[in-house]
């Protein structure tokens, strides 16, 4: 093996911080220093990508290791600032969100903070005698920007460092799950506050432009239906799982070149939604690429599920079939969030579409950051259902 190798390091935006020959023997951490004192930013905000030949990128890990674990040739390096207020998110956050409480109802939820040993402070969701921990515990006074705030703002962040994100919505039926997905053209909801993030960040960045795309899909009654399709909306898809991702064959890929686009097709989603409480996607992915080459990518899945189904004597054949599935749907998904190992993820990813779909992007074994924002009602004659909620929740932690 050579002595030395030529490493150039570009940073996101094309320009060349580095293009020198370094030692073998020197570390990732030694190329953060030499990044620091190019342009004069810290090195715990950055991370370093090696481009794979097949156009994805693995991050150059641990900062004490050796070129040589990584290269065995001159390569070429991206770096990637990781902003501020996205270093502390984990790879899972939870949220509870609770609806305003009506006149008429009796409360049994409150919000709550405790302090710990350490001086720090853990949110917590508290239903009679029971107390569920969360990272984030929002009452009915809470706005949308805060949601934004505490999750919407960094999973962009995180998506613009190169990382799958994953956001789920979930949570009971009239508690307000469409309010914080895509509120009103007054009060914003996630969707139209992180799109405007994105493209803005997008147009405000030099030297090669990132491309966006989207597309979207809902898992209805076992069938999946793509929601993008202008000239057959509803047409059916199918799903297939690989070694390591699910894949959704022929869904329509719509090209976004600005925020108001993105939420249109947002929109046009909606409006082919087949079921008032659906599960559905909608995917937004951003690449960069030099010509034929990949410099770098993240994607983003916004994952909405419809509350779980009771049987009715008065359901139509179809209603019971799309209630079964809904129930089966969202078991799978809280046994993928549990899954502890390589073997039960993928037995229980195989359980329905929508997690076959996301496999390879949801889950601990998974190397993603996702937050999942759960929807509660606080009042009593809810309470069954606001347990069942908040302990999924707390199935899907890995503390």
């Amino acid at each position: 093996m050579a002595a030395t190798v030529k490493v150039t390091i570009r940073a996101l935006d094309g320009s060349v911080l580095i293009d020198a020959s370094v030692s073998i023997h020197a570390t990732i951490k030694d190329l953060q220093e030499l990044i620091e004192a190019t342009d004069g930013n810290p090195c715990h905000e950055q991370k370093i990508f090696q481009q794979i030949t097949d156009g994805t990128q693995v991050e150059l890990s641990p900062a004490s290791a050796p070129l040589s674990n990584f290269l065995n040739e001159d390569a070429e390096i991206l770096m990637v600032r990781v902003p501020p207020d996205c270093q502390a998110m984990g790879k899972l956050v939870l949220m509870v969100r609770v609806r305003a409480l009506a006149d008429s109802e009796q409360p049994i939820v409150n919000v709550g903070m405790t302090e710990l040993a350490d001086a720090t402070f853990e949110n917590h969701i508290s239903v009679q005698d029971k107390t569920f921990r969360v990272h984030h515990a929002l009452g009915e006074e809470a706005s949308q920007e805060d949601v934004f705030s505490a999750v919407g703002l960094p999973l962009v962040r995180r998506m613009q460092d190169g990382s799958t994100v994953n956001l789920l919505i979930y949570g009971q039926e009239g508690a307000a799950k469409w309010h914080t997905l895509a509120g009103t053209d007054e009060d914003p909801g996630l969707v139209p506050r992180m799109t405007r993030q994105l493209m803005s960040d997008v147009l405000r960045s030099a030297g090669f432009k990132p491309h966006i795309c989207c597309a979207a899909m809902e898992f209805h009654a076992d069938t999946i239906r793509d929601l993008l399709s202008r000239e057959s909306p509803g047409q059916l898809l199918e799903v297939t799982m690989g070694p390591s991702a699910g894949n959704v064959k022929g869904s329509t890929v719509l090209n976004a070149h600005s925020a108001q686009e993105l939420q249109d097709f947002f929109d046009l989603a909606q409006r082919n939604l087949a079921s008032a409480e659906p599960n559905f996607i909608f995917k937004v992915v951003m690449e960069a690429a030099e010509g034929s080459k990949r410099r770098w990518w993240g994607k983003m899945n916004i994952i909405y599920t419809g509350s779980s189904a009771r049987s009715d004597p008065g359901m139509t054949e179809l209603q019971r079939r799309e209630a079964i599935c809904r129930n089966s749907t969202l078991t799978a998904l809280w046994l993928v969030m549990a899954s502890s190992d390589e073997k039960k993820l993928r037995i229980n990813s195989r359980q329905s579409k929508l997690t076959m779909a996301l496999f390879g992007s949801l889950g601990r074994m998974s190397p993603t950051s996702t937050a999942i924002i759960g929807h509660a009602s606080p009042a009593e004659r809810d309470l069954q259902e606001t347990l069942s909620m908040l302990r999924c929740l707390e199935q899907s932690r890995a503390d």
